[in-house]
């Protein structure tokens, strides 16, 4: 089985945020943009293979792609890390994010206490959360393999992702939104020092699917898909 015990893991940070770096109102998301919406949904729940683990015995089928590790036949999933309150501000109906591995840091050892999905694990932190992956990863008897992990929320999260030793992909969506100033929730400040914009031709290389390049237009509001990576 591959290892993934490595100190430099890639975390793909994914958000959208405003001009001011806005992502939140009141525990909600400030706008509502069903396409920006769906592009999370299939980033955060496509697998993309490497090369390594594309094999002929596979199987895929619309919504689990499993793969066989010597003769343990594991279901591949993306991570989705994210905090209480990003947790807490899921709908009930939608929680767990499906097809995903959702790992939630907090210290509240009862926050999961009535969680019976097997999709779902508590971490204290950032490091615990990677450590819990490699652990799944590497582990013999487990019936997941973890592919692509994602930072998803909130501020925190995002902080400790955005300055952590690891490799990171930052997928932004920049909303172009009027009442940014009425937010109170925020991503950190991407430090240019460290983080660079690329081309749409390195996004699109990144995201297994096309995306419309340049700004769109939804909902009287504009947007735009980015990427910066980690110098």
């Amino acid at each position: 089985m591959p290892s993934t015990n490595t100190p430099k893991r890639v975390i793909k940070v994914i958000v959208a945020a405003a001009q001011n770096n806005a992502i939140g109102r009141n525990s909600d998301i400030p706008w509502q943009l069903k396409n920006e919406l769906a592009y999370f949904t299939k980033m955060t729940r496509t697998i993309k293979l490497p090369k390594d683990l594309q094999k002929e015995n596979n199987q895929v089928t619309k919504d689990a792609t499993y793969v066989y590790f010597g003769d343990k036949k594991k279901r591949v999933l993306n991570a989705c890390i994210m905090g209480r309150r990003s947790w807490e501000s899921i709908p009930l109906k939608f929680r767990p994010l499906n097809h995903r591995y959702n790992i939630v840091l907090t210290s509240n050892k009862d926050l999961l206490a009535k969680e019976n999905s097997p999709l779902v694990a508590q971490a204290k932190d950032l490091d615990e959360a990677l450590q819990l992956i490699d652990e799944l990863n590497n582990n013999s008897h487990s019936d997941i393999y973890i592919q692509d992990v994602f930072a998803i929320g909130g501020h925190g999260v995002y902080k400790a992702s955005m300055e952590s030793p690891n490799q990171v992909e930052l997928f932004l969506t920049r909303v172009q939104f009027p009442e940014a100033d009425s937010c109170d929730t925020f991503f950190p400040e991407i430090n240019s020092n460290i983080f660079s914009r690329q081309s749409f031709e390195a996004l699109q290389e990144r995201v297994p699917f096309e995306i419309q390049k340049g700004v769109v237009q939804e909902n009287g509001l504009q947007y735009e898909y980015q990427l910066f990576l980690k110098s």
